[in-house]
């Protein structure tokens, strides 16, 4: 049983970003090649990296959906830094109204779902029969005041939805979105999220590190 003095728990919910990792269907693939290498009698090891705003775990900014849409820069800390849930959802191929209903959401704004996804995230080809989350699904999540839906896979919308009804939803109210977060070593529960995208000024997305840090006991 953990004890008042015990120290939190940290755990890591980021996708290594290594090449040859998954990647959604057209984006440019991860890359990294060292720049200057001390075996070849550099001064120091500086690699070069290219890569999508959407490789691996990332954030979805509301530009990503809408040309009026605020970038990178306009989303607020308060959302990306507090107090989330961990919900685990049995669906086979979609999120629905329904599922979220039976999840009892009221007072959670930051909800993470963890589905499926989570044993197909870490493989290496790309899983086109992943779990998304429908449209009514997003419209219950606005209406119960979740600002932030994380999900363990590289979209919240079906693959081949180029309306991706999900994304406009959730973005256009506000809502933050993280994708592909490796939810495969955590349990249901309630933890604190700490989620820092990189800040790129006018992006419609960013690579980010996300890291859940266990509560203490009288949380």
């Amino acid at each position: 049983m953990q004890t008042r003095d015990e120290q939190p728990t940290y755990i890591d919910i980021t996708l290594p970003l290594t090449p040859g990792m998954p990647n959604w269907p057209g984006n440019p693939p991860f890359k990294r090649e060292l720049f200057k290498a001390l075996a070849r009698g550099d001064s120091s090891n500086v690699s070069a990296v290219g890569l999508s705003c959407h490789a691996g775990t990332h954030v979805d900014a509301p530009y990503h959906s809408s040309d009026q849409g605020v970038g990178m820069e306009g989303l607020p800390l308060s959302v990306l830094i507090g107090p989330a849930s961990v919900r685990e959802v049995p669906a086979a191929e979609k999120v629905a109204r329904t599922d979220l209903e039976a999840l009892k959401l009221s007072g959670v704004q930051r909800l993470l779902l963890k589905t499926r996804n989570s044993a197909l995230l870490r493989k290496r080809e790309f899983a086109p029969d992943f779990v998304y989350v429908d449209e009514s699904a997003a419209q219950y999540l606005v209406e119960k005041g979740v600002k932030l839906l994380g999900v363990d896979y590289f979209s919240v919308d079906r693959p081949g939805d180029k309306q991706k009804p999900a994304h406009h939803l959730l973005l256009r109210q506000g809502t933050i979105i993280i994708e592909a977060v490796d939810l495969s070593g955590v349990g249901p529960g309630e933890y604190e999220l700490i989620c820092l995208p990189l800040n790129i000024p006018g992006s419609d997305g960013a690579p980010a590190r996300v890291v859940l840090r266990t509560l203490p006991p009288d949380r």
